[in-house]
């Protein structure tokens, strides 16, 4: 078939479709690793030791009788010999066999149910839309013909009312889209420069339709796969607001054509139409009669009526720009008894003195920004300075007023005078929004009538307060870590665990903006608060980004092997065992400079990992007694419990049970004597499965439901998968295969039991693998998702 992959000779997994196809290449691949053995292949006992499952279940993945759980497969190859590079190919070629696993056995599966359905669009326009009449029938017209696109692009200057349109359209549309509605806000245009990546926004598309964290890829190709296999047949509508270009849209683009895509952007996307067939249509400003029919809205017909002469007045100067006239209706609607013709004068006054160093769209925004702004109170005014300055889009109240400098209920005060103007924008989950356009604006202001060290001051401020709440909200999330990251303040009454997760999601487009404004210190400590988190929620492209801000403004060899070490855990957690190698390398030689044993040995033991990932057991074994060593001289409780922990993996991985027992026990004790429920639900658990393997099948039992009482008991939802992954095992060795073959990603997603589309969807998806434990705790792996404490002073 034209297109396909040909084999260039030796194993080949891009060619792999189908089990038959896998397990041919896997023959391949054992002939291979037998070269110079004196041997034709890799013998099933052999790989099944070395990968740590029964032979009898080796032998079913190997022969393609049964898919191995990704984490197997990763294994095996590994222990094959599969390189970094080839082992990526191997994981693509797992989610193909995947696919078509599911296709074969489509017909016979129950119709999906309990499927989360995405409700994410924001409130309609309401009564304060108008006009568009030819826009609204173009969208009509562009969705609802045969054959028609499925993507269409709403282009036009910004304040023109590009949302408002997609918005009005989609709420008056929902019958349409019974699967739901996904909507980001790419902010394409932010003044802070910081528009969001594709990777960002998959993050938030796959978690509302129901991946969860250990279910992830990491790999950004696997993860626009994954999304599209969601959607392929859903009649879904996609709204991605505030584009800057393709390279931000295309990733989030459906593959089939059952979704709809409203895509808005101030530029052109000629790439769109080419690409995808988009169908573009003209956002223009409005005509003057719609335009007066706006103001007529807000202000009320009779008092609009009353003044025609000023109402002209007003809708000529702002230019037809919907964002300029609400701002005029809103000052208007504040002060019922003042002539419009007065405000009409005002405004005109404004626009003879435009900001030059401005780049806004239109003058009419500027001369209405600058009118608005004048008659603020001097605390409104310094706040919507202060917030244009810090380039958040929103914040909360309290988050404002460490901005300011001023107390919670200043702040409130100012936010809700901004708001009466429409220069900020309260959503219902109490979070203050403002228009880039308005920021834009504010930060102009900011840098000239505050100066760059004031601002300097507030950002430092309101970073220090984020940092506050970051260390509070992962006292909750992660509280077996809390010595081992910066004090916060004290978790506020009822934060419990969603809530702080929550929280973090919240503000994390704020956290990873502010990463490079704060002073140097904070951002180390951001870098360190943040990395559980990320790995938990797997953030990865925002965890490269603070820990490479973290990395380049080190102030000290201390925040610098740091970073290293963050970095080099996001790399590992991606599969690239070089780079990963590299910076904790990196870290480990400048702890020791230092003198500081803690640092070197926590790089040591990550660089342990790495060599038992890549099947370098005598490396990984010297590198876990130097650490083991330094934990007993030292009486490091933290370290020991980790190190002993590693131990029994890499000895259970060599096939060496006893001394796997020893380890694991010695790290429970650790683990009893510390009170860290993290290291007892995996050690637990790793036992359980070390016991299937043993045959003991009573005590691998007792071992998973104390695991799994810890992970339901501290919300863990990566203990949850793994245990419920380590139950299968213990299923299939006990005959109950279909208990075994439980979809893993379920345990992840705790949603209950899901069918059709989404659970082949989170098979699809990476479940948290198997193996050793980083200073951080998680299994060391691409796609690892635990909780465990970094390993940090």
């Amino acid at each position: 078939m034209t297109g396909a992959p040909r084999r260039s000779g030796g194993v080949s997994p891009a060619l792999v479709r189908t089990l038959s196809d896998l397990s041919r290449e896997l023959e391949l691949l054992r002939g291979r690793a037998a070269r110079g053995s004196g041997k034709a292949k890799v013998s099933l006992a052999e790989l099944a030791a070395q990968v740590g499952v029964p032979k009898s279940t080796m032998h079913t993945y190997v022969t393609g009788s049964t898919l191995a759980p990704a984490d197997v497969l990763d294994r095996v190859v590994i222990a094959l010999g599969a390189t970094p590079a080839e082992q990526s190919l191997w994981g693509e070629a797992w989610f193909r066999v995947a696919e078509s696993v599911h296709e074969a056995r489509r017909q016979h599966r129950p119709p999906p149910v309990d499927r989360p359905v995405p409700r994410q669009l924001p409130a309609a326009p309401g009564r304060l839309f108008t006009g568009r009449s030819r826009e609204l029938a173009e969208l009509d017209a562009a969705v609802a013909g045969p054959g028609s696109p499925p993507v269409v692009a709403l282009g036009g200057a910004g304040g023109a009312g590009k949302t408002w349109l997609a918005l009005h359209w989609a709420h008056h549309n929902l019958d349409r889209f019974p699967d739901g509605q996904l909507y980001v806000d790419l902010r394409g245009f932010d003044p802070g420069g910081t528009p969001v990546s594709p990777e960002v926004a998959l993050r938030g598309f796959l978690d509302a339709l129901g991946v969860r964290a250990p279910s992830f890829p990491t790999d950004p190709a696997a993860q626009v796969g994954l999304y599209r296999s969601l959607v392929a047949d859903l009649r879904v509508l996609v709204v991605l607001d505030n584009a800057r270009d393709l390279a931000q849209v295309e990733p989030l683009v459906p593959g089939g054509a059952s979704a709809t895509v409203l895509v808005t952007s101030r530029h052109k996307l000629p790439g769109l139409v080419t690409t995808h067939g988009a169908r573009s249509l003209r956002v223009d400003v409005l005509g003057p009669a719609a335009s007066r029919d706006l103001l007529g809205r807000h202000l009320g017909a009779e008092r609009v009526a009353a003044e025609p002469e000023a109402v002209d007045a007003v809708v000529r100067t702002c230019a037809g720009l919907p964002l300029a006239l609400g701002l005029v209706a809103a000052r208007a609607s504040t002060e019922p008894d003042l002539p419009l013709r007065e405000l009409a004068q005002e405004l005109g006054r404004s626009a003879s003195s435009p900001l030059d160093a401005l780049e806004l769209d239109d003058t009419g925004l500027r001369s209405t920004f600058s009118w608005s702004y004048r008659d603020l109170p001097a605390d409104a005014a310094r706040a919507l300075r202060l917030l244009g300055a810090c380039h958040c889009p929103d914040l909360a109240a309290a988050a404002v007023a460490a901005l300011t400098g001023g107390d919670p209920v200043g702040a409130g005060r100012a936010l809700a005078v901004l708001g009466r103007v429409h220069l900020a924008r309260r959503s219902p989950d109490g979070r203050f929004h403002t228009h880039d356009l308005v920021r834009a604006y504010a930060a102009d202001l900011a840098a000239a009538h505050d100066g760059p060290a004031a601002v300097d001051a507030a950002v430092e401020r309101l970073v220090e307060h984020l940092l506050g709440r970051v260390a509070s909200a992962m006292d909750v999330v992660a509280p077996y870590e809390r010595l081992h990251r910066p004090a916060g303040g004290g978790a506020p009454p009822g934060f419990g665990y969603a809530e702080a997760l929550a929280w973090l999601d919240a503000e994390r487009h704020n956290l990873v903006a502010l990463a490079a404004r704060g002073t140097p210190e904070q951002t180390g400590r951001l870098s360190t608060s943040l990395h559980r988190y990320f790995v938990v929620g797997a953030h990865f492209a925002d965890a490269l980004a603070v820990h490479g801000h973290a990395l380049d403004r080190a102030h000290t060899g201390e925040a610098r092997s740091n970073a290293l070490r963050h970095l080099g855990a996001v790399h590992r957690w991606l599969g690239d065992y070089d780079r990963a190698l590299a910076h904790n390398e990196d870290a480990a030689a400048l702890a020791g400079q230092l003198g500081d044993r803690r640092l070197e040995h926590a790089a040591l033991n990550n660089i342990g990992i790495i060599h038992e990932r890549t099947g370098r057991h005598a490396e990984a074994l010297a590198h876990y007694e130097r650490v083991l060593r330094y934990a007993e001289e030292t009486d490091d409780r933290f370290a020991r419990g980790t190190v002993h922990h590693n131990l029994g993996s890499l000895y259970q991985r060599m096939a060496d049970y006893p001394h796997a027992l020893e380890h694991y026990r010695e790290a429970l004790a650790v683990a009893g004597s510390a009170d860290d429920h993290n290291l007892r639900g995996f050690t637990h658990n790793d036992l359980g499965r070390l016991h299937v393997r043993l045959g003991q099948q009573a005590r691998a039992r007792e071992h998973l439901e104390q695991a799994l009482a810890l992970a339901v008991e501290h919300n863990d939802r990566s203990l949850q998968t793994e245990v419920l992954n380590a139950l299968g095992e213990l299923h299939h060795a006990l005959g109950d295969v279909p208990r075994a073959g439980a979809p893993p990603g379920r345990a992840g997603a705790g949603r209950g039991r899901r069918a059709g589309r989404r659970d082949r969807a989170r098979r699809a998806g990476h479940p948290a693998l198997r193996g050793p434990r980083d200073v951080t705790g998680a299994p060391a792996t691409p796609a690892a998702l635990s909780g465990r404490a970094c390993w940090t002073p």
